[in-house]
């Protein structure tokens, strides 16, 4: 368990570039919804730029499958990039997200990924 983080890079005014820096896991999983979640809006794409997370558990997952799905259900366009392999296991292995948590008000997301997954920051962008 270590630090997590996130440093903003506007791109024009209908996109984002939010950088996850270090470990995103059961200690540091909650400051993802405080840190990503305000800057989600309607009518911008937000990057979700991994390439800096160095670990991501089954707790951090599921928050980024929580804020995916706040995302989504605002209108909000959320996009990840994860190059690092310990980052692409967990993303692979996956989490149910149809039990994130009780209190969230989230719909089922079966057949279909809570969030979509890119190489690289200007393949996210591209789409």
């Amino acid at each position: 368990m270590g630090r997590f983080g996130t440093k903003l890079t506007p791109d024009g005014p209908r996109r984002l570039i939010l950088s996850l820096i270090g470990d995103l896991d059961t200690a540091t999983a909650a400051q993802g919804d405080t840190a990503i979640l305000p800057l989600l809006t309607a009518d911008r794409l937000s990057v979700l730029d991994g390439v800096q997370l160095r670990s991501l558990d089954a707790a951090g997952l599921r928050e980024l499958n929580a804020v995916a799905e706040r995302a989504r259900a605002t209108g909000a366009e959320t996009r990840l990039v994860a190059t690092r392999p310990a980052v692409l296991s967990a993303l692979e292995s996956g989490v149910p997200t149809e039990r994130l948590r009780e209190d969230d008000a989230i719909e089922e997301t079966r057949g279909r990924p809570p969030i979509m997954t890119y190489p690289s920051v200007k393949a996210a962008l591209a789409g």
